[in-house]
């Protein structure tokens, strides 16, 4: 069966090939698809090829067509055979498989339920990662969704500040894609004039831009990373990598979050660079045979964009962030608490300031970026309000908006367009000295905060869903959309082709609230009957996995700057929150990069960071109780942590803790796990997982506790149960070779589930979810298992349902624990992904990588 839609394709000759074929809406992988008719695959159009065939794939994969048949191809496919023939074969294989799959349009179905919820309804609070009140299992009380239809979904996208560039009636804009990092679109129609590609198909390694794309006289510079290997120069025509009439032209960028660069537009190679011990606060700006940079500390510098000399620095005695603005020879830059900044570009005297009155203590960056237009400059907060300020910082007027204002304005025809956090754009009059919104209009779900362009042709808003919308300045009608990730348009749905996104978040849930974090940079609080959000909180970075609730307040931390190919350059910052307002308790840098979340006992919270420390922290006022260096005798103890990071070191902990009434539990990049005292921090076990030098690697799947067992992940492709007490090893059980099992399994009745997927980050297929009976542990059985759910997500369990998102489909799924037999499936058209859902009285909780948080009840 598994070759049946292969086998369907090679029956068809090449004469009637065409007959299926049917414009897939992306014109590149089309005209492949039409010339593998004539060429067939070679070593000089190989990587090309593969690249898009896997753009191909994911988008009938995230459309929700039935891929079930696929897995000997795709196997093929992610294999590189020694003998090159036998890849470019499969290349064509591949377009001829899918072609008839595409033609045939079988999708998967969803699956409804009629089952009447027969037990009363609880509503059990979810305060921990896979977590209730006593335990932290992936089981809840409450009887969870019985019908297995979407209640509501929540916008929650992408981190997204790259601003297109218009020239001459086109479009040039940037993309976090692997394989199509940037186009140029027609600005009337929004036609695709041409994709630069880098032909990437891992999306581990291979990243996009997050970046406004440099336009020059003849290139486009579009960056994917912090290094030199990053930098992709095409040619202006052709999106084709530049090769003739290349330009000594110099462009900068920070790297690393501390370390400014000015590079040529010849092949992006290093000019000068210039090292920082504080952090910048985002992208700097180049002006007049200058580089303009701010640092988070408070000093402002320019430098000589040839020779890298300091020509004047400010010191401005605060927490600076935001991308600098230019314009009427002033840079301006505001503060964290709603203070306002210009200064003289000539000679870096201080032009004049401004301290805004009402103060939103939620949002990190208080200022849009500056508008300058004739000799007034407009700017946004995140108090609402739009402000006109004259030269001289005299505030001439301002108008309160619906929403936090992130992206700087912009005028078209003497009216000043504002875009808002609620996704809508605002139409001013500001002819005359009272500004009056004329129009106002939805023009995205997804909050907007990338700067606005715009001309006749239209205004131009990128969306934090990673859509381009243009719209028309006279109606604010929109007039085209086009996906900033390669994809396509149907129906009103945006199905992504590329790879594209950072790390997911989990939500925990306590009192009819649920609290998220995500790639965009932003803790939300929604409330889980009707998915309005009731507050947001800002962070600037990825916050993965879940927050922590403890009594009244949230706890979580955020990545920082290694996350740099995610936008964010800055530093990790650990938080309390107050959980009904959002407003922050207190901070700490203390900690550094914080991926897991915590969890508490007896008045602490425990968590680790990515250097690999374990902490033991007061929830009152962020002090360390104690820290413990997971690293300490082994053979990763003496290695600097500035060393490169690898997988594997440093020694990070990626994997959340868990408890008991006296210990807590964790993994760690070392290569083991720890049983810790909760007091005092004593190490009471440590257990290896693997034979070699740094045994396993303990990664995002959690340990979880069970009936005196701690089931944990076992180097990547296994699950281990440990004894409680001693840490040994009492069961193991491996997946098939090449099989990552790296999802945190669920518990309850006796029974463990857990789950495997193949060789995700390229090709996204073959997952499987297995029950085990966890009463002879020595030798558990398994009791069922089922294929195409879970993956690379851990699963969720009430009495009567095993539920779980996947990483290689585009469905939640409902499951009996007891046979594995399916009782509803719902299409969300996003893959899950190193997340989990979340339980609470009749609903699941989920982020999916399509851009929203989805309640099936």
């Amino acid at each position: 069966m598994k070759l049946f839609v292969l086998n369907i394709c090679l029956l068809i000759s090449l004469t009637c090939y065409s007959q299926l074929q049917k414009d897939t809406g992306l014109t590149d992988i089309d005209k492949i698809r039409q010339e593998i008719k004539e060429a067939p695959t070679d070593s000089i159009n190989f990587k090309g090829r593969r690249a898009a065939l896997f753009r191909y794939w994911r988008l009938l994969w995230r459309q929700g067509y039935d891929l079930t048949n696929m897995d000997t191809l795709s196997e093929n496919l992610i294999t590189d055979f020694s003998d090159a023939k036998k890849n470019y074969e499969n290349i064509d294989k591949g377009f001829l498989a899918l072609d008839s799959l595409y033609f045939i349009g079988k999708k998967i179905e969803q699956i409804n339920s009629n089952a009447v919820r027969t037990k009363k309804l609880s509503k059990t609070n979810w305060p921990y990662y896979l977590g209730t009140e006593n335990r932290q299992t992936g089981y809840s009380p409450d009887p969870g969704p019985t019908k297995g239809k979407i209640a509501w979904k929540f916008p929650k996208g992408y981190h997204s500040t790259a601003t297109p560039v218009l020239e001459n009636g086109r479009l040039f804009i940037s993309s976090p894609g692997i394989d199509v990092n940037g186009f140029c679109l027609d600005q009337k129609t929004g036609k695709v004039l041409w994709r630069s590609r880098q032909m990437g198909i891992d999306f581990y390694t291979d990243h996009g831009s997050r970046w406004t794309p440099v336009v020059t006289q003849k290139n486009v510079i579009i960056r994917n990373a912090f290094d030199e290997e990053s930098i992709h120069v095409v040619d202006k025509s052709t999106g084709q990598p530049s090769k003739e009439n290349k330009e000594e032209l110099k462009f900068a960028y920070t790297r690393l979050g501390k370390t400014l660069v000015v590079a040529s537009t010849d092949e992006g190679k290093d000019i000068w660079t210039h090292n920082f011990q504080n952090y910048i606060t985002n992208q700097p700006k180049v002006h007049n045979e200058m580089v303009l940079v701010a640092l988070r500390n408070g000093e402002v510098y320019s430098f000589s964009l040839s020779t890298g000399e300091i020509v004047w620095n400010i010191d401005l005695d605060t927490e600076l962030v935001g991308t600098p603005s230019i314009g009427n020879e002033q840079l301006i830059i505001g503060n964290t608490t709603g203070k306002l900044f210009s200064i003289k570009v000539k000679n870096g005297n201080l032009n004049w300031s401004f301290q805004a009155e009402e103060i939103e203590k939620k949002s990190n960056q208080f200022y849009s970026g500056a508008h300058f237009y004739h000799d007034q400059v407009f700017i946004g907060a995140s108090n609402k309000n739009l402000y006109c300020f004259s030269p001289e910082g005299k505030q001439l007027w301002k108008l309160k908006l619906s929403d936090w204002i992130r992206a700087a304005p912009v005028t078209v025809n003497n009216y000043l367009y504002a875009a808002s956090f609620d996704g809508l754009l605002h139409k001013i009059d500001i002819s005359t000295k009272k500004p009056r919104i004329v129009l106002g209009n939805p023009i995205s779900e997804h909050p907007i905060t990338a700067d606005l362009v715009g001309n006749n042709n239209g205004v131009f808003i990128a969306d934090q869903n990673l859509v381009l919308h243009a719209v028309s300045p006279n109606s604010l009608e929109t007039l085209w959309q086009h996906g900033i990730v390669d994809g396509i348009f149907d129906s009103g749905n945006y199905y992504k082709a590329d790879w594209a996104g950072g790390l997911l978040g989990t939500p925990t849930i306590v009192d009819g609230v649920a609290y998220i974090g995500g790639p965009d940079g932003f803790v939300n609080a929604v409330n889980v009957e009707t998915g309005k959000e009731i507050w947001r909180f800002e962070t600037n970075s990825t916050v993965s996995l879940a927050p922590t609730v403890v009594d009244e307040r949230i706890f979580f931390g955020y990545l920082g700057a290694n996350t740099e190919h995610y936008g964010y350059e800055n530093p990790g910052e650990y938080f309390a929150l107050n959980k009904n307002t959002g407003e922050p308790i207190w901070s700490s840098k203390e900690f550094g990069r914080v991926w897991v979340s915590a969890t508490y006992a007896d008045g602490k919270l425990f968590f680790g960071n990515t250097d690999g420390f374990v902490f033991a922290v007061n929830p009152e006022n962020g002090n360390i109780m104690w820290k413990y260096n997971t690293a300490k005798d082994t053979p990763k103890e003496k290695i600097p942590l500035t060393t490169p990071f690898t997988h594997g070191f440093p020694s990070g902990v990626y994997s959340i803790p868990t408890k008991d009434d006296k210990n807590f539990y964790v993994g760690s990049w070392s290569g083991y796990y720890f049983a810790f005292d909760q007091k005092t921090g004593a190490l009471k076990w440590r257990t290896k997982t693997s034979a070699n030098d740094y045994g396993g690697l303990p990664d995002s799947a959690a340990p979880i506790l069970y009936k005196g067992y701690l089931y944990v992940q076992k180097k990547g492709g296994a699950v281990a149960a440990l004894n409680v007490k001693k840490g040994e090893i009492a069961w193991e059980w491996y997946a098939k070779r090449g099989h990552l099992q790296n999802a945190s399994v669920a518990a309850n009745r006796d029974m463990i589930f857990t789950s495997t997927v193949r060789k995700v980050i390229s090709l996204p297929y073959t997952s499987t979810m297995r029950a085990f009976n966890s009463k002879n542990i020595g030798n558990p059985n398994k009791i069922w298992e089922l294929d195409n759910v879970g993956g690379l997500t851990a699963p969720v369990i009430t009495d009567k349902t095993l539920i779980t998102g996947s990483s290689t489909s585009m469905f939640i799924t409902g499951i009996s624990p007891d046979t594995g037999k399916i009782l509803w499936r719902v299409f969300t058209g996003g893959e899950m992904l190193e997340n989990a859902p979340a339980l609470y009285g009749n609903k699941v909780l989920a982020l999916c990588k399509n851009g929203y948080l989805f309640a099936i009840e």
